[in-house]
């Protein structure tokens, strides 16, 4: 398995996870709030969403927070899949919660979710894997759906040797860190133009600030045709 080193490390970090859901799911970052309020701005049917990378449920919670819908976690952690159920305890409807990697994404058909959640995800996969989860949400989700998309900070070479990273692939600025951890360490504009490449508007971006980790969050749109 590709990502086994990577779930050892997510097994590990999620067995000694102890949080209480956010109160009435609000973040303490104002942008983070905002672009899931946008998500929850959908269609007038059923709301249907998938968060890829759930865990531990925090992101999917919010947003249930704010509408009643239709809610899927999919995570590679066994540990992950069972704090973000303890999130979600005696609140009903329930996410259905699927414990594996993006083969768990043909279980959804063509334009059936209005919002997808990709948190600290699409940069940490091979890129290979990125693509194709990128054409997979394109192809779930309904005309003018959203995606929100939450990235980890570009890394200079001084941070990337400082955290022990090694490179992978040169050519696509690709590392593998000794924790099992991936990271493709794309700026922010080359992310905007990947989103773009592959059918998605970008709708907002920003950067999350120092307490946040300066992560990178964007609001993607779907575009039609």
């Amino acid at each position: 398995m590709r990502y086994k080193k990577t779930r050892t490390f997510w097994d590990r970090v999620f067995g000694d996870y102890d949080k209480s859901p956010p109160a009435g799911g609000r973040l303490p970052f104002k942008a983070l709030d905002e672009a899931l309020d946008m998500l929850a701005d959908g269609s007038d049917d059923t709301f249907r969403v998938v968060d890829f990378g759930c865990a531990p449920g925090v992101l999917l919670y919010c947003l249930s927070e704010r509408r009643e819908g239709v809610y899927f976690g999919i995570d590679i952690s066994e540990e992950g899949i069972k704090r973000s159920k303890e999130l979600f305890k005696g609140k009903d409807p329930s996410p259905r919660f699927l414990l594996g990697s993006l083969e768990k994404l043909a279980v959804f058909k063509d334009e059936e979710a209005d919002a997808f959640i990709l948190s600290n995800i699409i940069d940490n996969l091979v890129p290979a894997d990125t693509r194709y989860l990128l054409q997979e949400a394109h192809r779930i989700l309904k005309p003018s759906g959203q995606v929100l998309v939450k990235l980890n900070p570009h890394l200079s070479p001084a941070d990337i040797a400082h955290v022990g990273y090694m490179p992978v692939d040169d050519e696509f600025d690709f590392y593998e860190g000794p924790d099992g951890l991936y990271l493709w360490n794309l700026d922010t504009e080359a992310w905007k133009g990947f989103f773009e490449s592959y059918g998605f508007r970008v709708v907002t971006r920003e950067d999350l600030g120092e307490k946040a980790g300066h992560n990178r969050l964007f609001v993607l749109e779907k575009r039609d045709g």
